[in-house]
Formats: C-alpha cells, sequence, structure tokens
C-alpha cells in the first residue's frame, strides 16, 4: 500500500505520522483566468511557462493555497492535493473527509466540521479588476505579494450615496 491508501484505509501509525508533521498542499494548485498574469509561477520559484498566454489565451490569475472547503464552489472544483514521502498523493478534502480528527483535532472537527472553512488565494492580476461584491460568508482570502506603481485597492463608491437611493437606482436599472 502506498502512505496515501494506506492513511485512507484507516493505519493508525501512519495517520500519527502524517499528524505530527505540517502538511503542505502541493503549490501548483493554479486557475487559468483571462485577466491572468503570469507571476506566481516565478513567486512559487517554479518554472516558467513562457508560452501559457499563447497556448490557452489566459493567464495564471489565481493559485488556490489551500482549497478543502465543500462549501465553497471554486475549492470543490480545484482542491488541494497533499503529496508523502513515498511520492503518493490525496487530495485535502478527501483526506480530510476521512480523518479530520486525527489531522485536525475533535475539537476543530466540532467547531468546524471535517474541512477548512477558507480559500486564501494568491492573484496575479494583468489588467485592472474589479473584485465584486461576494454573497455572504464568502470564504475568499486575498494574498497581495507585489504591485505595481499607483496601484490600488478601491473599496465602496466613487460618491457617498444613500442605501434608499442607490436601491431604488438598482431598481429601476
Amino acid at each position: 500500500l502506498t502512505e496515501a491508501q494506506a492513511l485512507l484505509e484507516g493505519d493508525g501509525e501512519v495517520l500519527a505520522r502524517v499528524a505530527s508533521r505540517l502538511l503542505k498542499p502541493l503549490k501548483n494548485n493554479f486557475v487559468e483566468r483571462p485577466w491572468g498574469g503570469m507571476r506566481i509561477r516565478e513567486f512559487k520559484q517554479l518554472l516558467p511557462l513562457p508560452e501559457q498566454r499563447a497556448v490557452s489565451g489566459m493567464g495564471l490569475g489565481e493559485a488556490f493555497e489551500i482549497a478543502a472547503y465543500d462549501g465553497d464552489k471554486e475549492a470543490r472544483q480545484y482542491p488541494s492535493r497533499v503529496r508523502f514521502s513515498d511520492g503518493s498523493e490525496v487530495s485535502l478534502p478527501e483526506l480530510l473527509e476521512r480523518r479530520a480528527e486525527g489531522i485536525l483535532g475533535s475539537d476543530f472537527v466540532r467547531h468546524f466540521g471535517t474541512s477548512l472553512p477558507l480559500l486564501p488565494k494568491i492573484l496575479s492580476i494583468r489588467e485592472l479588476l474589479s473584485v465584486q461584491g461576494h454573497p455572504e460568508g464568502n470564504t475568499e482570502v486575498y494574498i497581495i505579494i507585489e504591485a505595481e506603481p499607483g496601484a490600488t485597492i478601491r473599496l465602496g463608491f466613487r460618491e457617498d450615496m444613500h442605501a434608499e437611493d442607490f436601491k431604488r437606482e438598482l431598481l429601476e436599472g
């Protein structure tokens, strides 16, 4: 059996060994986006893919650092993977679904369940990007590693607006 298989099948010795170390998801959980840049691979010290945009028409817009939350559509679509010392791999959501108490502890599981309710991302943006309002309970966290001179993050409207006026304008189209 591989280390991943033994762990999933409940081998207590393997679980104790894995739980005593830092679990590091693989650092190549990339998501292509039309607005994506190409700096993430460099930041993560991975070999560049100079032909990326020419091949797919998109850049690597996001890197999902820890994607193991069943309540988030993107985290389910792009789950993190963990590699063990023997080279075997397993998706982090599957590992937590089966062995969360042994890895995260029973207190964590009792409070948060068998997934990690957070989706930290690294973004690489090559053009102006509007980060839209996300639904209540959104789990995304953005990590900004670099910004060009003059880059801004904007919150709110250009001018003050009252909630009732805003609602009326939305309803009127």
